[in-house]
């Protein structure tokens, strides 16, 4: 699963593409004298995919009954706008901390990672309110459910020695932690708060709040059993091109480099000394250069295969096949040739197989968030003044 993870990344990051080929004894190399490519089509899809997420009206609304009788709009509208001056809280409380806020962080965690976690602690420091809300990257988040949800979470971040002495105190030994960055281990159960520094445990505590304070949701993915499905759930945007994105960047460096070689290609040079023919110190890519040649010598194109036609054929492959898994070319506004509206519309709809998932995905971590900030809200009796 995190392998399949930090691939994704890499796809998202535009890692430099570097064509391989596999030699007899199985060891892989770089193909040398290839002139690589690495397109956008990665990051670009997934932008368009996180701006349209982002674009979406959230709406909670509450139902329910108020003794024997139905909340009125009042009851419901007052615990609406709750849950939305919570929220302001909280994400005030991440810009202090360089997140831009909840929904952008889970937006891109439901595209790139396919999966949803944060740790929920809201409580009073002294006439203080602290929505200790932290979204979570679940490629560092590991856990184990029991029947009755949560057994235990712990996420792994990495924290300069600055920084953790302004969290956790002078009480750490920083002499015993080498490097400029270190591994924090913050780990929960029903019962306890244990954090690593490194390989010091700096912090064992009993909490108080009877459960492991985490919310974690899984995406759209495999539910097969087989011993490999595991990698297949809460699956990320890039699920029906993974592969295909990699033959695109190779097909587009092949051209790149058949270019080259319309330029510096291999050439023979005909000669009466045949094969004992001094090598020319330089090749004749001079522009306007005047090369003497022996009559019958001079310089002959290597033959290769004409493969436009192929070319044009394994391009159309891999471009209608990337459509059928991310986005059509209208929805980038970069189509090349005039449609009809019914058949931009019938094109546009593809994008629900990607933006519909993400959607559900969010709404069903944000209810089960709110439900635990306001059993958090409720057990510590905070009573503050919320939102704007």
């Amino acid at each position: 699963l995190f392998s399949r993870m930090d691939k994704d990344k890499d796809k998202y990051y535009l890692k430099s593409y570097k064509m391989t080929e596999k030699l007899a004894d199985g060891v892989e190399r770089e193909v040398p004298y290839v002139e690589n490519v690495t397109l956008n089509d990665p990051l670009v899809f997934a932008n368009r995919t996180m701006s349209l997420i982002l674009g979406a009206h959230m709406q909670r609304v509450i139902e329910g009954m108020n003794g024997d009788k139905e909340m009125s709009d009042d009851e419901t509208t007052k615990r609406e706008e709750f849950f939305e001056a919570l929220h302001l809280a909280v994400d005030e409380w991440l810009q202090k901390r360089g997140i831009l806020g909840l929904l952008p962080f889970l937006v891109e965690q439901a595209c790139i990672r396919g999966r949803l976690g944060a740790r929920s602690i809201l409580r009073m420091k002294g006439d203080t309110f602290i929505p200790d809300v932290l979204p979570m990257d679940m490629r560092y988040l590991i856990y184990q459910t029991g029947r009755d949800g949560l057994k235990w979470a712990a996420y792994k971040t990495m924290r300069s020695k600055e920084a953790i002495e302004d969290e956790y105190g002078k009480d750490i030994d920083a002499e015993k932690i080498h490097g400029k960055v270190v591994e924090i281990t913050d780990f929960y159960n029903e019962e306890k708060n244990i954090i690593f520094i490194g390989n010091q445990e700096a912090k064992n505590v009993k909490h108080k709040i009877s459960y492991v304070p985490f919310v974690i949701q899984v995406g759209s993915g495999s539910m097969l059993a087989d011993d490999d499905s595991l990698e297949h759930t809460g699956e990320s945007i890039f699920a029906a091109d993974r592969a295909l994105f990699d033959d695109l960047n190779q097909f587009a460096s092949i051209l790149k480099t058949m270019a080259q070689a319309a330029f510096f290609g291999a050439l023979q040079y005909a000669s009466d000394e045949g094969e004992q023919a001094k090598k020319k110190e330089y090749p004749p890519w001079k522009p306007r250069v005047v090369i003497p040649v022996q009559k019958g010598g001079g310089y002959n194109r290597i033959p290769v295969n004409d493969i436009n036609n192929a070319c044009r054929l394994y391009y159309s492959i891999i471009e209608t096949r990337m459509e059928r898994g991310a986005f059509a070319a209208t929805e980038y506004g970069s189509l090349g040739f005039p449609l009809s509206a019914v058949a931009i519309v019938k094109l546009t709809e593809g994008k629900d197989q990607v933006i519909l998932p993400r959607l559900q995905l969010l709404s069903e971590f944000y209810q089960k968030l709110d439900m635990m900030m306001h059993r958090q809200y409720i057990d510590n009796k905070i009573k503050v003044e919320l939102g704007e």
